[in-house]
């Protein structure tokens, strides 16, 4: 139900809010100290904990609100032409999430799931002969255009945004082109 923004705040609505009958006897100071529920750190607005309690703390906070964002889909698609083959490992936070090794030509896909503030690093191995390419595009739902790399080290980091939405990862080494 949420906690009004303003106005008075009776402890019937802490009560309420809580998942506690209104007529409940409560203690302010133990409501904020998780003594009846325990505050939920995804409501954006929640008591501190710190005393003196204050009825204040209270205001728009919200006992059933979820997580802003958890995860988010980061589907990659690698492709090599040629008759060598190529690979592509994926990072995440310094762990291998992604190793496609070096193969016959072909298009690999998959995904994986990353939570905002991780680091991505995108690798594209091989040693690259004259006249090959190789580029690396991140996309995402929401900005599209991320981050782009062609040639120099085969290799792109990024982190991963809140607001992006989904990514994708495209890896192209190729020859012909």
């Amino acid at each position: 139900m949420t906690i009004p923004a303003s106005g008075q705040i009776a402890m019937s609505a802490i009560n309420t809010e809580l998942g506690r009958s209104a007529t409940a006897q409560i203690s302010l100071d133990a409501a904020e100290n998780g003594t009846y529920a325990t505050i939920n750190v995804n409501s954006t607005f929640r008591p501190n904990g710190a005393n003196p309690a204050a009825m204040s703390e209270w205001r728009k906070y919200n006992h059933s609100a979820l997580p802003l964002v958890t995860s988010q889909n980061i589907y990659w698609e690698h492709f090599r032409g040629g008759p060598t083959g190529g690979g592509m490992r994926i990072y995440k936070n310094g762990s291998i999430v992604v190793n496609n090794p070096a193969a016959l030509p072909q298009v690999k896909i998959g995904n994986f799931t990353a939570n905002p503030s991780d680091v991505i690093l995108v690798q594209v191995f091989e040693a690259l002969k004259t006249p090959d390419y190789c580029e690396i595009v991140v996309t995402s739902d929401n900005f599209n255009y991320v981050d782009f790399q062609y040639d120099s080290d085969m290799s792109l980091t990024f982190t991963v945004q809140v607001p992006d939405g989904d990514y994708l990862i495209q890896t192209r080494q190729d020859p012909f082109i």
